[in-house]
């Protein structure tokens, strides 16, 4: 019976290793080239929503990008148990269109 409890209190603390290292992977990942994300993601359609969570691009920098690449945030669905929340942002500024005739 020792034997059994003491696996699992093995196998669950490999399991948060594994998972803990996992995370911070695709931390690495989102936060490596944000802007690549943003203009992506922020590519001129009218609506456009973002999930942030624990190893996304945090809450701040997302709304940031998006306001520079003319988008303002429309709704927060607000953080849920485990902190991830939905943004969804509305195009504001209209494309640059040159002109033509020039």
């Amino acid at each position: 019976m020792v034997l059994i409890v003491l696996g699992g209190i093995v196998l669950f603390f490999w399991m948060c290793v594994w998972f803990f290292r996992e995370v911070g992977k695709e931390t690495k990942i989102n936060n490596a080239n944000p802007e690549q994300t943003f203009n992506e993601l922020f590519d001129g359609t009218p609506h456009v929503s973002y999930r942030v969570h624990m190893a996304s691009i945090p809450y701040d920098k997302v709304v940031i990008g998006a306001a520079e690449r003319g988008y303002e945030l429309a709704s927060d669905s607000g953080a849920d148990r485990y902190g991830t929340q939905t943004l969804v942002f509305k195009k504001t500024s209209p494309d640059f269109q040159p002109d033509a005739d020039v």
